[in-house]
C-alpha cells in the first residue's frame, strides 16, 4: 500500500511540474542605477526591470553614494542588455539612469 501511494504521489508531481523548469540555466547580471533616493524609487525600478523577458528576480541594493544603487538581476535569458533595461524603465528613464549592466 505504501509503495502504491508513493508511486501515485510521484506520478502526480511529475505531471504538475513544468517540463524542464529545473533544468533552465540562470544568469546573474550586475549593474548600477542612479536616481534611486527612496524605497518608492527602488520599487519603481525593480518593477520595471522585472518585466524584462526571463527575469526571475531583481534586487536593488543601496550603496554609500547618495542616489546610486546596485542592481542584481537573476534571469533565464542569456542576453539581457543595458538598452533593454533602459527601455523597460519607459518614461521613468528620465529619472533613473542605468549606468552599467553586465552578465557575470
Amino acid at each position: 500500500m505504501k509503495t502504491a501511494y508513493l508511486l501515485l504521489l510521484s506520478l502526480f508531481l511529475a505531471m504538475t511540474l513544468p517540463a524542464g523548469a529545473a533544468d533552465a540555466p540562470t544568469y546573474i547580471y550586475h549593474g548600477e542605477v542612479t536616481g534611486v533616493v527612496c524605497s518608492a524609487c527602488s520599487k519603481k525600478v525593480k518593477g520595471a526591470l522585472s518585466t524584462l523577458p526571463g527575469v526571475k528576480s531583481v534586487k536593488i541594493l543601496a550603496t554609500d553614494l547618495p542616489g546610486q544603487a546596485k542592481i542584481e538581476i537573476v534571469a533565464t535569458s542569456p542576453d539581457l542588455s543595458k538598452a533593454a533595461a533602459i527601455k523597460a524603465l519607459g518614461e521613468s528613464a528620465e529619472y533613473y539612469q542605468i549606468r552599467k549592466l553586465k552578465k557575470d
